[in-house]
């Protein structure tokens, strides 16, 4: 931001322990490669990279076996995770939950 660019501008960014990865489009990003040289007081350096070179977020998840009454979502939810069904269901309608790794 302290290029004056605007924060609407960028995409993602993705951090990692020892990098930064900016989404942007390519114009964004030849500007970027050119004028980022310090963030703060810090000096860094800025590379270009295709956006297949970018490692998918690893999903945890939690394998459950319980004995439910019913097989609505919300039961095995809250069943595997020692909360109410009324919690386990405002988590799902916050999106907070997967099935299959969709929301």
């Amino acid at each position: 931001m302290g290029l004056g660019i605007e924060r609407d501008r960028l995409g993602d960014l993705l951090v990692t322990n020892d990098s930064v990865k900016i989404i942007c489009d390519g114009k964004m990003a030849d500007y970027l490669l050119l004028n980022l040289v310090k963030i703060g007081a810090v000096g860094v350096s800025c590379e270009s990279s295709d956006l297949a070179d970018i490692v998918p977020k690893e999903e945890r998840c939690k394998e459950i076996r319980a004995t439910v009454a019913s097989l609505r979502i919300d039961s095995i939810a809250a069943s595997g995770f020692g909360s109410s069904r009324s919690r386990a269901a405002a988590d799902i309608a916050a999106d907070k939950m997967k099935l299959n790794w969709q929301p």
